[in-house]
C-alpha cells in the first residue's frame, strides 16, 4: 500500500495567508494553483493507494485551511484519504480546536513551529503533544508554502524535535520535506527515535539533492524511516515516483555510489499508516493496484538513466 503522506489542498488561495500566497505566486511553481482543485487532486492521486490531506493554521500570518473543509473533502472518498487538522498551539483554545477536529474525523495533526513562532518545547505545544500521544494521533511538522519572513528558523530545525521525541516517546512524529534545509539533522533524529519518520516530499522534486539525501540515509541505515510524499500541489505523485526511481541516474558515468534499488522500492511501498500508528481496520491491502503499474512505468522511464550506475561496484 502506497501512501502519499504530504499533500495539501485549499478551497481558496487566501487560506494560505497573504505573504505565503504572494511568495507562491512569485515562485517558479507554474502549475501549483492549477492543481489546487478537488478535480485535479482526484486525478493526481490515481497512482497511490491513499493520501494524507493536510490542513494548516497560523495565526501570525492569517493562514487557515479549516478542519471542516478538510473533513468534507476527505469524506467524499474516505477509503483513499486521511485528514490531518492544522492547529496553532499559540491559540488559547487549541485543545478545543483539537477536540473539534477529532469530532470531524481527523486522524492526525499538522504543526509548524517556525511559522507559528513557538519553540517546539513550549508548554503550549506540549499540551498538544500530550493529547495527541494520549489519543494516538500522529503529528506532521510542515507547511503548505515557503517560509514567511517572520518565521523563526531556530524553531524550525529538526534537531529541536529531539527533546519532544524524548519527552513523548510514544508520540508518532512525521518531519515534512525531510526537514529541508536541515536534511542531515532530520536523518539523525529519525534514526534516533523509534516513532519519528520523515517525508521525502519537496526534496524528491530536486534530483541531485534527493540523490545525496538518500545516499546519506542509506549509509546511516535509516532508509526504513523515510516515507513517500509528493508535496502536492507543488508537484505530483507520478512525477515524484519517476524521480525516486531514477535517482541513481545522477551517478551514471561517475564513480559516485548508488542507492540500492530495493531501498527505493521500499520507500514507495512502505505502509505509512502503520508507521504512523494509524489504524485502518476497514482497509484491505490489495495484492495488486495501480501502484504496480506506476512502478512499472517509472522503472521503464528510469532504466536508461540508471543502467550505468547499476553496473558500478558497490563502494
Amino acid at each position: 500500500m502506497t501512501v502519499d503522506v504530504q499533500t495539501t489542498l485549499w478551497s481558496h488561495p487566501d487560506q494560505l495567508g497573504e505573504e505565503s500566497l504572494r511568495r507562491l505566486r512569485e515562485a517558479p511553481h507554474g502549475d501549483t494553483f492549477r492543481r489546487s482543485t478537488p478535480e485535479a487532486y482526484e486525478s493526481a492521486m490515481d497512482c497511490v493507494t491513499m493520501s494524507i490531506v493536510a490542513g494548516y493554521r497560523c495565526e501570525r500570518t492569517g493562514a487557515h485551511i479549516p478542519a471542516e473543509w478538510i473533513a468534507d473533502f476527505v469524506n467524499r472518498k474516505p477509503d483513499a484519504r486521511l485528514g490531518f487538522a492544522g492547529l496553532d498551539p499559540c491559540r488559547t483554545q487549541v485543545l478545543d480546536d483539537l477536540d473539534h477536529a477529532i469530532d470531524l474525523g481527523a486522524t492526525g495533526v499538522v504543526l509548524c513551529p517556525g511559522d507559528q513562532g513557538y519553540a517546539p518545547t513550549d508548554t503550549r505545544a506540549e499540551c498538544v503533544y500530550d493529547e495527541c500521544q494520549r489519543r494516538e494521533l500522529p503529528i506532521l511538522f510542515g507547511s503548505p508554502g515557503p517560509m514567511t519572513s517572520g518565521a523563526v528558523l531556530e524553531f524550525a530545525r529538526p534537531s529541536s524535535l529531539d527533546a519532544v521525541a524524548r519527552q513523548f516517546p510514544n508520540l508518532h512524529l512525521l518531519i515534512g520535506s525531510m526537514g529541508f534545509p536541515w536534511i542531515d539533522e532530520t536523518l539523525i533524529v529519525i534514526g534516533k527515535h523509534r516513532h519519528v519518520y520523515a517525508s521525502i516530499a519537496s526534496v524528491v522534486s530536486r534530483p541531485w539533492q534527493l540523490h545525496g539525501a538518500l545516499l546519506t540515509a542509506h549509509e546511516l541505515g535509516v532508509t526504513e524511516k523515510l516515507l513517500f510524499g509528493s508535496g502536492y500541489p507543488h508537484d505530483t505523485p507520478e512525477h515524484c515516483i519517476e524521480r525516486l526511481f531514477s535517482t541513481n541516474g545522477c551517478a551514471a558515468g561517475t564513480q559516485l555510489p548508488t542507492v540500492p534499488r530495493t531501498h527505493l522500492q521500499a520507500i514507495f511501498e512502505r505502509d505509512a499508516c502503520a508507521c504512523l500508528g494509524i489504524d485502518l481496520p476497514h482497509h484491505e491491502h490489495p495484492t495488486h493496484t495501480d501502484d504496480d503499474d506506476a512502478v512499472g512505468r517509472s522503472d521503464s522511464a528510469a532504466a536508461d538513466s540508471t543502467s550505468d550506475a547499476r553496473r558500478m561496484p558497490a563502494s
